[in-house]
């Protein structure tokens, strides 16, 4: 049973991994597209909003909203199984970092969904009244708070606990980087915003999205490697 138990563990580490580097490869195309072919978006009321929306570019924004959507609850899968093969002295550190992931994963989604789901109705509608404390573009809304929250502070804060459960060793002393390196940009990004440097937030989640791509990859590395090994023990 707790062979079984294992061997669930490291191959959702693994798939979940696997699938956040796609998502994370898939935002990084759509950010780089945004800024290449249209610049950063400035918020200038909802006008501006509805003329980035008759953009080109913005099928690219798109993609990054639903990527943004998607990887928060396969970064929670990726933690909870980080928290099943943490060692027993590590176990706290772990649990710690799945809570707050499980709190970025239900902020982040609700925000997201709604950017590409009620938003876009309301303005075919024509119903704009509240809408701009709706729209994430609008960095002063509500929207763009709660996608901070999410992303900058409780991911953040997940990715830093999760740094720790990993010994200084081998393979471990660059997932534990990685996941460092995140936290950290995390919090510059939050920082960022409430600075209003808006620049430095978008390149700060550049950073951070990449760390968090080596840090999956390297963690599919290891679970793939356990997993042959697993599959030949048993």
């Amino acid at each position: 049973m707790k062979n079984k138990k294992k061997e669930l563990a490291l191959k959702l580490g693994f798939w979940s991994s696997v699938y956040l580097i796609i998502l994370c490869l898939l935002y990084g195309f759509g950010l780089i597209s945004v800024i290449t072919n249209y610049g950063i978006p400035k918020w200038d009321g909802l006008s501006s909003y509805i003329d980035f929306s008759k953009h080109s570019s913005f099928c690219a924004y798109k993609i990054c909203m639903v990527t943004s959507m998607l990887a928060a609850p396969v970064f929670t899968v990726l933690a909870c199984s980080i928290h099943e093969m943490a060692e027993e002295h590590n176990k706290l550190l772990s649990f710690i970092s799945v809570c707050f992931s499980i709190a970025f994963a239900s902020i982040v989604s609700i925000v997201y969904f709604m950017q590409f789901t009620m938003i876009p109705s309301s303005i075919m509608n024509g119903n704009f009244e509240g809408l701009n404390q709706l729209i994430l573009l609008n960095q002063n809304s509500f929207a763009a708070l709660l996608a901070v929250l999410g992303y900058n502070f409780f991911l953040g804060l997940s990715t830093l606990f999760l740094a720790f459960v990993f010994k200084e060793t081998s393979i471990n002393i660059w997932i534990k980087g990685s996941f460092l390196l995140t936290g950290i940009f995390c919090m510059i990004a939050l920082l960022a915003y409430i600075l209003n440097q808006v620049e430095l937030a978008v390149y700060s989640a550049g950073i951070y999205n990449t760390s968090l791509i080596f840090a999956s990859a390297l963690l599919g590395i290891k679970y793939y490697k356990i997993l042959n090994h697993f599959d030949l023990v048993t």
